[in-house]
């Protein structure tokens, strides 16, 4: 089960990350 939380979270924290990078190459 922490596994999986881990994975999700880490998936969410990456494309939020992905986003404001995006944001500031724009």
């Amino acid at each position: 089960m922490s596994e999986e939380m881990t994975l999700e979270e880490r998936k969410v924290i990456y494309r939020a990350r992905r986003g404001l990078k995006e944001i500031d190459v724009y």
